[in-house]
């Protein structure tokens, strides 16, 4: 399957406690293929990030953010 991350992330937040957002339009409409549990959301966002070379931020509040990396990250 080929979906837009947003849609991704959109079903991941269905499911998962700690809520994800993506920073740029940019990366929200990058066309993935991920199949993975729905317990398993962390996971996917490891292997997405690291794939799409997204920086993970947590926000202290609770929540992720993905973002694209910049120069020095």
């Amino acid at each position: 399957m080929d979906t837009p991350l947003k849609d991704i992330i959109a079903d991941a937040n269905r499911y998962s406690r700690t809520p994800i957002e993506i920073a740029d339009e940019s990366v929200a409409n990058v066309r993935v293929s991920v199949t993975y549990p729905s317990d398993r959301t962390e996971d996917m966002v490891s292997v997405v990030s690291r794939s799409l070379s997204l920086k993970v931020e947590r926000r202290e509040a609770g929540g992720i953010v993905l973002k694209p990396k910049g120069p020095g990250d």
